[in-house]
């Protein structure tokens, strides 16, 4: 199996701010999208909010995931998981698990949650902005990304 990021050399940046890394795909916008432009854009209004969206490959960091190897640690797009774990592949037989997308404005915990990250009875502060203009975030129950 190919590194991550093997097809186009790594990864993209977000389509509406281009200043962060994106990890989010919409199918509706056709947009690659960082968590902060996700979040923005897509709670503006209810028809946005019904945008499909999901994680983007971490093998050709281009199109939505469809599968997620745990072998591997890896989510991939159905082409690059075909590369990947091909019937003459010794790979064919990792365990992978459909990925499906999701819609709304979901928390950080439930973003978490929905790749298969367990943050309960955690919380995580962090102290160094991970993106500009953000001076910190908190991860906990009532959680949400938010920006000062």
């Amino acid at each position: 199996m190919g590194s991550p990021g093997s097809r186009d050399g790594g990864t993209v940046a977000c389509d509406f701010c281009s200043d962060q890394v994106a990890v989010l795909y919409c199918r509706a916008d056709s947009a690659k999208l960082c968590l902060f432009c996700d979040q923005h854009v897509h709670s503006t209004n209810l028809l946005s909010r019904k945008h499909q969206r999901s994680q983007i490959c971490d093998n050709c960091s281009s199109e939505p995931v469809s599968v997620r190897c745990a072998m591997d640690n890896l989510v991939l797009c159905q082409e690059c998981d075909w590369d990947a774990h091909g019937s003459c592949s010794v790979s064919a037989s990792h365990d992978r698990i459909l990925v499906e997308g999701f819609s709304g404005c979901p928390s950080a915990r439930e973003l978490a949650s929905l790749w298969g990250i367990d943050l309960e009875d955690k919380k995580v502060s962090i102290s160094t902005p991970l993106i500009q203009n953000w001076t910190s975030a908190t991860v906990d129950d009532a959680s949400s990304w938010m920006c000062d």
